[in-house]
């Protein structure tokens, strides 16, 4: 068999060379991390071909599961190192949703042609020649990269540690015991497994932020900060806190050494003393900070960057010293009340574990940090390495990892989420099971109440039944995400919103009895809420604003006529969704993209009007009465979610429910639904949550 020929690859001032494994510019050598390279090869040797996503992090990363973020960000470098001009179409071409395109003139140069022209320009050469002595260096760092990558995190072994109670949002480990914070109150338990107990605290409602890797003390706001409050530094288990000076915030985090911290203030971070001498301001705007996080090397502090507009979160590095901050992951979910991207770095510094949830399905992820191995000579001992690696991936969704200090085993959170359908009993002033405590989501009722639809929770499958619960079939199978199921009036059809993970929400129509569901458009836009007109010939929809960031141009309400496809936007309903059409046809409600105002439109008048406002709180969903008479809605508050209704033709507005002693599950935000004699239907949280202990071992 005759050895393959050796091919580069040439595109205006570069030459990719694949033996070699280098990148040259005029000749001169450009440097790029490994992963940058492989992934410049696969679109160079593609050229012209459009490649999508998962076959880009397949081929790159073969034997590790990449975030799509992490492809992104290797492109962005690439665009950098290449200089793509102000369009970014010189080499990478970007196409929306489905990968990308390397554009550029590629010249493919083999055997005798490419070795002539690698010849003529190796630097590889050049540098045998000059310096032999380089080669050990080589050497060295080939066995310090290859033992790098061989020590990955795997978990090798799991042990529960026992069950907790309304967990919120933050976990820490210490020498003997596992603190937790629960809504109004902080627990802990021994490393080893138990019961949990409440830690006494002469703090009215402490809230902690971090726990010192130098002595057993937390630092400590009281109460959950919506502003600027009162730093506390608290001992434990017993002793009396102490304020940080005078100085307030809403997060804060340790130094290595516990002698400083970092806390974040309005949209400021600050440096001070732990007596809160020395203050001093690192930086500036970089938004809502929050879990601030130092390295065990005192070099750079992380942090999440909170957008509270679209609820997404991003992890952020700043060096200790002051620099302009750097993103380095994005598109994390921070409206759950656990933060995706809230971390923890391991004692060595060499990996920060952090939870993410994708496709509501939450698993402990890694940042690998490493350095290169000339990181010790001159002028380069800031560079380093960062490679994302995914941890965890089996049948439970943990979060909130913490790694201990001998770094043999990550603590983490598992949630085995569950929702029971319960009906408030005014006789009895409970709530009540209602079709047996079923854990389904939006359930509605068909027109005569004969009939319901709902999807199961968390599995989002779509079933009917008869209102006892008899009758029951499923109508979706896996890998289908379907909700908001919608009675079509006649009951026999039944329209939905569906996807599978990763692509965008459609809406669908199924007959009652089941078979195959057919889209409403063949669009490639996001589409939701859907509600029947009473007469069962259109349907009005809206788009999915969660989707693309809560921006008022995600969203407007159309109109579907079922008998000719034509479709209707209606009038200056522009960044309104959710819609609900009135059961006598002639009005429409909608909430506006801030979750702020319900408004309503008049097909007679064909004009909008504000119908309910929800101050600083949120709305969550709404729905007529079954005479059109009114309106009910729910307002999403931190410890309450109150059921108002207003009436269509004036009056104020009426509390209905204050559903307090019961903690509702949010899935698709805070639901609710009305009987068809018009009670309210609410999800219980039946989840349970669990410490788990996983043992790892680095391979």
């Amino acid at each position: 068999m005759e050895p393959r020929s050796k091919s580069v690859y040439q595109f205006g001032p570069f030459l990719l060379d694949p033996e070699a494994h280098v990148l040259l510019r005029d000749g001169r050598p450009v440097g790029l991390p490994p992963k940058a390279f492989d992934l410049l090869l696969a679109l160079v040797r593609d050229g012209g071909r459009l490649l999508a996503k998962d076959e880009l992090l397949s081929s790159v990363w073969p034997d590790v599961h990449v975030e799509e973020n992490n492809l992104n960000q290797y492109v962005s470098m690439l665009r950098k190192t290449l200089g793509e001009d102000g369009n970014g179409n010189r080499y990478i071409e970007t196409v929306p949703r489905l990968g990308f395109r390397f554009v550029a003139s590629v010249q493919e140069l083999v055997g005798e042609a490419a070795k002539r022209k690698s010849g003529s320009t190796s630097w590889l050469a050049r540098w045998r020649v000059m310096a032999a002595g380089a080669a050990v260096l080589l050497v060295l760092a080939v066995i310090y990269v290859a033992s790098a990558r061989q020590r990955v995190p795997v978990v090798v072994d799991t042990q529960r540690l026992g069950r907790i109670e309304g967990f919120w949002y933050e976990m820490f480990v210490g020498e003997s015991n596992i603190y937790f914070q629960g809504r109004r109150s902080v627990a802990y338990l021994p490393v080893t497994g138990g019961e949990p107990a409440t830690l006494a605290s002469p703090l009215d409602t402490p809230f902690l932020l971090d726990l010192s890797h130098v002595r057993p003390e937390f630092l400590a706001i009281s109460g959950v900060a919506t502003g600027d409050v009162p730093l506390w530094i608290v001992p434990v288990p017993t002793g009396s806190p102490q304020r940080i000076g005078n100085l307030q915030g809403h997060d804060a985090g340790w130094s290595p050494d516990a002698k400083r911290i970092v806390f974040a203030a309005e949209h400021n971070l600050y440096l001070a003393n732990r007596d809160g001498t020395g203050l001093r301001r690192l930086c500036s705007d970089v938004g809502w900070a929050l879990h601030l996080r130092w390295s065990p090397d005192g070099r750079v502090i992380r942090y999440i960057a909170n957008d509270e507009k679209s609820g997404t979160a991003s992890l952020w590095e700043i060096s200790a010293e002051g620099s302009s901050p750097v993103r380095l992951l994005l598109g994390g979910n921070a409206t759950r009340g656990m933060d995706d991207f809230a971390g923890e770095w391991s004692r060595d510094g060499r990996y920060f574990f952090y939870g993410y949830t994708r496709d509501d399905r939450s698993d402990i992820w890694a940042l690998h940090e490493t350095r290169p191995w000339y990181a010790t000579l001159g002028g380069a001992a800031g560079q380093r390495h960062t490679e994302v690696l995914q941890i965890t991936k089996g049948p439970v969704g943990l979060h909130t990892p913490v790694p201990t200090a001998d770094g043999k085993k990550i603590l983490a959170v598992a949630m085995i989420e569950r929702a029971e359908l319960v009906r408030y009993d005014a006789a009895s002033r409970s709530y009540q099971p209602f079709m047996g405590g079923i854990s389904a989501d939006g359930l509605t009722f068909s027109r005569d109440g004969d009939w319901v639809a709902y999807t199961t929770f968390p599995e989002r499958a779509l079933w009917r039944s008869k209102a006892d619960g008899s009758a029951r079939q499923q109508l979706t199978f896996a890998p289908t995400e379907a909700l908001l199921p919608c009675w079509s009036p006649d009951a026999s059809r039944i329209a939905f919103m569906s996807r599978v993970p990763g692509k965008t929400w459609k809406i669908y129509l199924l007959a009652a009895g089941g078979g195959t569901p057919e889209a409403i458009t063949n669009e490639d836009e996001d589409e939701a809420n859907p509600t029947w007109s009473p007469d069962g010939e259109r349907l009005a929809y809206a788009g999915a604003p969660w989707v693309k960031g809560w921006t008022p141009a995600s969203t407007a309400i159309q109109v579907l006529d079922l008998r000719t496809s034509k479709r209707q936007v209606l009038p200056n309903s522009q960044g309104l969704w959710s819609p609900r059409w009135s059961p006598d046809g002639r009005w429409l409600v909608a909430e506006t993209t801030d979750s702020k105002r319900l408004l309503l439109y008049s097909f007679e008048s064909a004009n909008w009007s504000q119908l309910a406002d929800a101050g600083t709180a949120n709305l969550g969903y709404s729905g007529w009465s079954h005479d059109s008479r009114y309106i009910y809605f729910n307002v999403v508050a931190p410890d309450h979610n109150p059921i108002r209704r207003t009436p269509l033709k004036g009056g104020r507005t009426e509390l209905v429910l204050a559903p307090d002693g019961i903690r509702s599950k949010d899935t698709l935000g805070t639901w609710f639904a009305l009987t068809p004699d018009d009670q309210p239907l609410l999800l219980r949280d039946n989840s349970a949550e669990e410490i788990y202990s996983l043992n790892i071992a680095n391979r």
